[in-house]
């Protein structure tokens, strides 16, 4: 019977270890990028603006399938941001 609780736990163990793991990785990931985010995502909506309001399109669908583009570009920018600092910081 000892050996069977032993096995179980370890089994559970491994179930909850996994996804933990993958949240600690997503919040590392978080932390790194969301200063960068802070300083990019202003810059990059407002030129997204900007071009939207020169295309002069009246879709109001896609007009949020731009934002959403243009947010995804503020995410890329943030984050090549902060792989640069970190990457500065190591030398």
């Amino acid at each position: 019977m000892a050996s069977d609780r032993t096995g179980r736990n370890r089994w559970r163990r491994g179930i909850f270890q996994r996804p933990a793991k993958a949240l600690d990785r997503a919040i590392a990931l978080l932390s790194r990028t969301s200063y960068a985010l802070f300083l990019v995502h202003y810059a990059v909506l407002l030129l997204a603006n900007a071009a939207w309001a020169e295309i002069g399109s009246d879709h109001g669908d896609a007009a949020l399938l731009f934002m959403a583009a243009s947010w995804f570009v503020a995410l890329g920018a943030s984050y090549l941001g902060s792989s640069q600092k970190t990457e500065n910081k190591a030398r």
